[in-house]
Formats: structure tokens, C-alpha cells, sequence
């Protein structure tokens, strides 16, 4: 008995296997297979398996040309609820475990040095892979429309929130304010950014402007001299904005949109002829839809699959906001 229900178990494992095996993916058939995490996932399928044709033979995307990748990670902010904080961790455990550069904006008043937020800000400044981006001060109130008020005005508010994160951050640190780095690349609450908000970050030393183009009654602003500024990028999010409600791209989507992104109609910053292309997340766009303060597992293991592939590329250099201005100058 024992015998013939062994050899009953082992057929039956072999008719799941020979049917699973049906439905795996065919690398080569001209059919773009499998939804991120399956067992087997085609980035792309081009028909054969021929490599140097945008599409390697193991069905991965392939980048022909130079890219430099610069990742943002949006709205670092204290004020979110605490039971939340452990993820900035968790964002600080992967870049610095993959030796992912990656830019993160976080709003000056809203590092508390009281509270619990304080470790994970602190980690994240000293962390060798995240470079801190000022945005604004509060995020609220004239901030929203920073493109309406006078230079000074605009010079104020950002003055103000560079000495609140001086204060912060060295009361954190245990440091003199005079030992703490200042952010060198600056992010505007609504990307409400004019020719006037380019002359303030100019004259207060900042190296880059790092975000979005998003008000088309603005109009795109030129890079100067000494500032460059970067409006334009590849969003993981379909609905193109943040939150937990959203929905992520799948992984042949986002690479495919770095691989092809031009954009004629803004100024896109190059260095050496290749395209500056940076990749847009924010943390809020993790959090579970049905459940407060967890993780949506499907939208993280999406993106971390999408920064290992590009850390991974030949021809992908991810880069930090300040580098991209050290390589330009």
C-alpha cells in the first residue's frame, strides 16, 4: 500500500510539474510573459534569442546607450505617524545594503528632535548613499505657492528652513552647527519654481534643484550657471502622484520608460552627452491600502527589483543629486 501511494504521489507531482512547466514563460516566443514576482518574469520578448537588439536573450531589457539614473525619495517628514517611522529604516537598510545613491527631501520643521523620528533622520544624514534634499521649510501655508511671492520673500523662508535643519540636525547629531552639512540640492513644496526661486537658490549657494515639472502655467526653468535644475522624470506610480492608494508600474514598464525617456519640450540636463533621468517614489506610496502603518509588500518588492536591475546594468550609473552638478562642472 505504502509503495503504491508512493508512486501515486510522485506521478502526481510530475503532472503538476510537467503543467507548470507548460505555463512558464518561453523566452524567444514573441510573447511578453509573467507579472512581476512570478517564478519567471520577461522584461521584454522580442521573438529570439539574439542579444544587442534591446532585448538580451534571457528576455531582459537591454540599455544600449549611457544613462545616468538619479533616484528621488520624497517627503522624509516627521509629522507622519510614528508607527510609520520604522520604514525609513527600512529604505535606509536597502540603499545602503545595495549601495543605492538616492536623494531624499524632507521638510526642515518637521525634524523633531524630541520625538522618534529623530534615529532614522539621523541615520539617513550619516548614511555613505542618501543625500538629504532641503524642501522648503513646512511644506504649508506661502510655501504652496512659493511662485507668487517676491525674492526676499522666497529668500526668507528658505533661510529660515536651512536654519532650522542646522539646528535640528546638530542637536540630533551631538555636533556644532557649524560641523553640520548643508543640503546642496533644494525641492519646492508643489514644484511651484520660477526664474525668481532660481536666483535664491543661487544666491544662497545650492547646487541643484531636484523636482518634478508639474505646473504647465509656469513654464520649465533653464539651468544657470551655477545652479542646475532638474524638472522631468520616470515615475513609479501609474497615477503619476503619491499616496497609498496608488498602483506601481510593473518593472518592464519603468525600465523600458528610462531606457526611452527624451524630453524635447524641457531642459534635460546631460553629462558628457548622456541623459540625466531621474526615477520618482515617494515613501507614503508604500503603505498598505487596507491597513494603516504596514508595508504594501507587492509595490516594494516592484521597486527594489526595479533599483537592483538598473544598479546591476552596465551602461546605468545611479548618481546622487550633487554628483550629477560635480560631474556637469
Amino acid at each position: 500500500m505504502k509503495v503504491q501511494y508512493f508512486i501515486f504521489s510522485l506521478t502526481a507531482l510530475l503532472i503538476i510539474a510537467a503543467v507548470l512547466l507548460l505555463h512558464l514563460p518561453q523566452c524567444g516566443n514573441g510573447l511578453l510573459e509573467g507579472s512581476y514576482p512570478a517564478l519567471v518574469y520577461e522584461e521584454c520578448d522580442d521573438g529570439n534569442n539574439l542579444g544587442g537588439d534591446g532585448c538580451s536573450p534571457s528576455c531582459l531589457i537591454e540599455f544600449p546607450e549611457k544613462i545616468y539614473v538619479a533616484p528621488y525619495l520624497g517627503n522624509i517628514d516627521g509629522g507622519f505617524d510614528e508607527d510609520w517611522f520604522y520604514f525609513y529604516g527600512t529604505l535606509t537598510d536597502f540603499y545602503d545594503g545595495e549601495g543605492i545613491p538616492v536623494g531624499a527631501t524632507t521638510y526642515p520643521s518637521s525634524i523633531n528632535i524630541t520625538d522618534k523620528f529623530a534615529p532614522y533622520i539621523k541615520r539617513m544624514y550619516e548614511s555613505k548613499y542618501i543625500e538629504l534634499v532641503q524642501k522648503g521649510n513646512t511644506g504649508l501655508g506661502e510655501e504652496l505657492v512659493m511662485d507668487t511671492l517676491s525674492y526676499e520673500r522666497q529668500r526668507e523662508i528658505i533661510e529660515e528652513g536651512r536654519e532650522v535643519y542646522v539646528k535640528s540636525m546638530a542637536a540630533i547629531l551631538g555636533i556644532n552647527e557649524s560641523h553640520v552639512k548643508l543640503p546642496e540640492a533644494y525641492n519646492q513644496p508643489q514644484g511651484r519654481f520660477t526664474i525668481i526661486s532660481l536666483l535664491t537658490l543661487q544666491d544662497l549657494g545650492f547646487k541643484i534643484f531636484f523636482e518634478m515639472y508639474l505646473n504647465e502655467e509656469l513654464g520649465p526653468v533653464k539651468s544657470s550657471e551655477s545652479v542646475d535644475v532638474l524638472q522631468y522624470g520616470v515615475g513609479m506610480t501609474v497615477e503619476g502622484n503619491p499616496g497609498r492608494n496608488t498602483v506601481f508600474y510593473q518593472p518592464r514598464d519603468v525600465l523600458k520608460r528610462i531606457r526611452e525617456f527624451d524630453r524635447e519640450d524641457l531642459y534635460m540636463l546631460h553629462i558628457n552627452n548622456s541623459r540625466v533621468v531621474p526615477i520618482w517614489v515617494h515613501h507614503m506610496d508604500f503603505e498598505s491600502r487596507e491597513k494603516d502603518n504596514k508595508l504594501d509588500h507587492e509595490k516594494w518588492v516592484i521597486y527594489t527589483y526595479v533599483m537592483r536591475r538598473l544598479n546591476q546594468e552596465p551602461n546605468i550609473t545611479i548618481i546622487a543629486p550633487s554628483e550629477i552638478w560635480e560631474l556637469r562642472h
